[in-house]
């Protein structure tokens, strides 16, 4: 009785375990079989994780050795003389390779006044402007309304161990102005007046050039006079001022006054028939000795010269 009791016991416990059993895989919960057979895949993968890991340390350290060995340098074909004219802006160039983690500098070296650090201008003073574009090797110094006081050097620094430079010398042009033949000039009446204006050290010639007879601005009177403006050569520009059939009333002053350097005036005589001679005349005598006239010798010296030639020995 005992023993058949017991085996319904252990029946109902087996058919119990398979019931459970066979809900569990209708959920979808993994048996432990299946857990262990899996274990080796999980080791497996966890295995690979470690090698990539171990992977990108590598790297890391490889970027990191490369980059001590690829030190900072500078670009040699940015040109170290740059060459502008008073009142423009200018651009300062300093191109740097392999930067990394190190900074570029701009130092006025006149004064060693440093007036950039990374993208930050460092300076109060007005007119100068760091300017760097994102992903872009060039650190660039921007100097408005150049001054004549800007000319000089300028060092673009990177501040590796010792420290590397490249200098760059700033020449600021300032454009002056005269008149060809100054300070007078004659001509015949009913001649053609042909006054020359030279601008020189103006490599952006000027955006234009008055004239004036006087206090009267004579560009835009076309019956008075007519006027041009070009460039000659590389910092050097011309304007011209013709008047047709000169008359005495246009004589006086004649000032050229370019956009870009001081005015310079001239006188002009223009002198009727006969009056061209005595003012050439008169050129000669008020101008220096140096200028090759002929000056009379003083008659005691002359006497003596001849006295001496008739009393010489024969």
């Amino acid at each position: 009785m005992k023993e058949t009791s017991l085996r319904k016991m252990i029946l109902f416990s087996l058919v119990s375990v398979l019931y459970l059993w066979a809900n569990l895989a209708l959920m979808g919960r993994p048996s432990i079989a299946e857990d262990v057979l899996n274990e080796p895949l999980e080791l497996y993968k966890t295995e690979q994780v470690d090698q990539e890991r171990l992977r990108k340390i590598d790297s890391s350290f490889t970027s990191t050795t490369a980059g001590d060995i690829l030190q900072p340098t500078f670009d040699d074909e940015i040109p170290i003389n740059v060459t502008t004219q008073l009142g423009k802006r200018v651009y300062l160039h300093c191109v740097v390779h392999n930067l990394g983690d190190k900074t570029v500098s701009w130092i006025r070296r006149n004064d060693f006044h440093v007036l950039s650090v990374g993208q930050v201008t460092y300076t109060a003073e007005k007119g100068f402007k760091m300017i760097h574009v994102k992903d872009s090797n060039d650190w660039i110094l921007q100097i408005e309304l150049v001054k004549p006081g800007d000319t000089g050097f300028y060092e673009c620094q990177v501040n590796t161990h010792p420290m590397i430079s490249y200098f760059v010398y700033l020449t600021v042009l300032v454009p002056e102005a005269t008149i060809a033949g100054a300070p007078d000039l004659h001509f015949d009446s009913g001649s053609t007046i042909n006054l020359t204006c030279i601008i020189k050290h103006s490599p952006s010639p000027p955006v234009f050039v008055f004239w004036y007879h006087g206090n009267n601005l004579i560009n835009y009177d076309s019956s008075r006079g007519q006027t041009t403006l070009q460039k000659v050569n590389g910092d050097t520009a011309v304007s011209s001022l013709y008047i047709k059939n000169a008359k005495t009333k246009d004589s006086g002053n004649y000032t050229c006054g370019p956009s870009n350097a001081d005015s310079t005036s001239i006188s002009v005589h223009v002198l009727n028939a006969g009056e061209q001679l005595a003012a050439m005349q008169h050129d000669v005598n008020t101008s220096s000795p140096s200028c090759g006239c002929y000056y009379p010798l003083p008659p005691v010296v002359i006497i003596l010269i001849a006295a001496s030639l008739l009393i010489r020995p024969c």
